[in-house]
């Protein structure tokens, strides 16, 4: 895996700061401006790509290792952080798990060890990553979002419909309602 050199080296300073000051930073796509009529599209279709590569150059790039005491809040991450951990060394044969001697130079704990420094919403979800997540032992790390006021009420509506549907525990459901969220930002209990 590469990662931007520019990248590394003009951000690092940013992350290293919020690290130090133990931010919760909330990460959320946009459309690229380099994408907006893409193939005659709108831009949003390239969403899922913008998403990938935050969470691809934040793991590889080696920020998430370097700065353990930043946490993130990546909006819609459930479609892509599990595909992150199983396509980046945390998946199939258990490599990049944790604790063995497969682990990566930017994931010296695991890639799951440092994956699990990202928290994910629900919005726009569906049951295979909801399953994928619950597979990857990652459950504790979603809480609920909605992407409102995209969709509008109706979005909301839909999105908890969407989520009761899921089979979820009630454990899950009371930890993806409010007890993620308040682990987070315990002065809210």
């Amino acid at each position: 895996m590469t990662v931007c050199p520019w990248a590394r080296e003009n951000f690092a300073p940013v992350f290293d700061e919020l690290n130090r000051r133990k931010a919760i930073v909330f990460l959320h796509r946009t459309v690229a401006s380099c994408c907006m009529n893409l193939r005659g599209l709108p831009g949003d279709k390239e969403f899922i790509i913008d998403d990938l590569r935050t969470l691809n150059s934040l793991l590889t790039g080696g920020t998430l290792a370097r700065c353990p005491d930043l946490r993130l809040i990546h909006a819609h991450g459930t479609k892509t952080l599990p595909w992150v951990a199983h396509h980046i060394g945390a998946g199939g044969g258990g490599e990049g798990r944790g604790g063995g001697r497969g682990n990566p130079a930017y994931a010296p704990q695991g890639v799951l060890h440092e994956l699990q420094k990202i928290y994910v919403d629900t919005a726009g979800n569906s049951q295979d990553t909801m399953d994928d997540m619950r597979e990857l032992g990652m459950m504790d790390q979603i809480m609920f979002g909605t992407d409102n006021p995209y969709g509008g009420s109706d979005a909301v509506r839909e999105n908890l419909n969407r989520l009761m549907g899921f089979q979820l525990t009630q454990d899950e459901l009371d930890a993806i309602g409010r007890g993620t969220a308040l682990k987070l930002l315990p002065k809210f209990a």
